[in-house]
């Protein structure tokens, strides 16, 4: 009796884990949608020029040529993301 009891336990483990751990399965997150993507990155663009032209004003740059070169660089740097090639919102 006890061998049977055995096998058959052994078998149900073999079927439960054979079954690709159903119980266990992540489920699919949903894509994050891209109009949250844009606006993060044009946030992060907004502030990142600001920053960067505050620094240029600090070392003597005048504000409209330092708000100028830090777009340049921020499209130069980040021209992966969809924000650099986007028009910078004063």
């Amino acid at each position: 009796m006890m061998p049977r009891a055995v096998f058959f336990l052994l078998a149900a483990t073999v079927a439960v884990s054979a079954s690709g751990c159903m119980f266990w399965k992540k489920k699919n997150k949903p894509a994050k949608p891209s109009y949250a993507v844009s606006e993060l990155e044009t946030s992060f663009k907004a502030r990142w020029i600001e920053k960067r032209a505050a620094d240029l004003v600090a070392s003597g740059t005048n504000a409209a040529e330092a708000t100028r070169m830090a777009t340049e660089e921020f499209d130069g740097k980040f021209a992966y993301t969809k924000a650099a090639g986007a028009k910078h919102a004063d």
